[in-house]
């Protein structure tokens, strides 16, 4: 979970289409506890087709970047 000033919590996680098939979304909350609200943009990152991560994206880590916000 990463908190930011603008955006409050944020929250990575892998949403599976099914059992073989991972995407990771985000989800966001001001108090970091309850009221988490889905990011219409989900998936953020997804399997590419043909590809080494065709079936699954998972895992996910955040790092924020001070300088550039």
């Amino acid at each position: 979970m990463l908190h930011t000033e603008d955006m409050g919590y944020l929250m990575f996680y892998i949403g599976y289409e099914d059992i073989d098939t991972a995407r990771i979304c985000v989800a966001r909350s001001q108090n970091g506890i309850t009221e988490w609200e889905r990011c219409l943009l989900n998936p953020i990152v997804q399997p590419t087709p043909g590809e080494w991560d065709e079936n699954a994206t998972y895992k996910p880590s955040a790092i924020w970047d001070e300088k550039n916000g």
